[in-house]
């Protein structure tokens, strides 16, 4: 009777030796796939934009905008005055009061335009700083990629913490509401790859500008 019982049990015995063993090997497996540490690397935006020959382009493009504004505004300015003098000049009532209308015409015209002009130029710039952050994204995107880089993240711990001195707000409130938005606190040096992500794209920008 008791060799019947052992033989009887050792079907089980076995099935749960095997489970046991099929359970290790996939946690083993899963530990020896798990992710190592990720590569971290860090960008500082303020010194990245002011050293991209990119972002002087679009300085220039916005400043020339902006001449053309101004020359377009002394223009109808001077177009305005000529009427003025005109009028002050005029003897007949008639004709001064024509003129009159048509100084208050024209001004209300300048205005309308000036006010669409600065639009369009708030625009221009919105439109340019919003082409240069794709390009700087694009670019990271690249080198990390080829680096071997898994997480870039703006390092903002070396900024400075200025406060408006006007402003309605305490400064001792504004310094506080800045060091809440402050992402980063300290970054090893070896972990900035801003010089070579600058020199990477003021390489590509002047490759594209002298062309093939």
């Amino acid at each position: 009777m008791k060799s019947m019982k052992i033989t009887m049990n050792l079907p089980v015995f076995v099935i749960v030796i095997l489970l046991a063993v099929v359970a290790g090997y996939e946690v083993f497996a899963g530990r020896a796939a798990a992710p190592g540490p990720a590569v971290v690397a860090v960008v500082r935006i303020g010194p990245l934009f002011d050293g991209l020959k990119q972002r002087a382009e679009a300085a220039a493009g916005v400043d020339q905008l902006l001449g053309e504004i101004e020359t377009e505004v002394q223009a109808r300015k001077e177009s305005i005055e000529a009427l003025r003098e005109e009028h002050s000049n005029t003897v007949d009532a008639a004709d001064r009061e024509t003129l009159a209308d048509e100084i208050a015409l024209e001004t209300l015209k300048n205005d309308f335009w000036l006010q669409t002009a600065k639009r369009e130029h708030e625009l221009d710039k919105a439109i340019r700083l919003q082409d240069l952050y794709k390009k700087v994204f694009d670019a990271i995107q690249t080198l990390a990629m080829t680096e071997g880089y898994d997480i870039v993240i703006v390092d903002d711990s070396g900024d400075e913490l200025p406060f408006d001195r006007s402003s309605r707000v305490v400064p001792q409130v504004q310094v506080l509401q800045q060091l809440a938005r402050r992402k980063v606190l300290f970054v090893n040096p070896t972990l900035d790859i801003t010089e070579d992500l600058i020199m990477r794209m003021n390489n590509e920008f002047s490759a594209a500008q002298t062309g093939p």
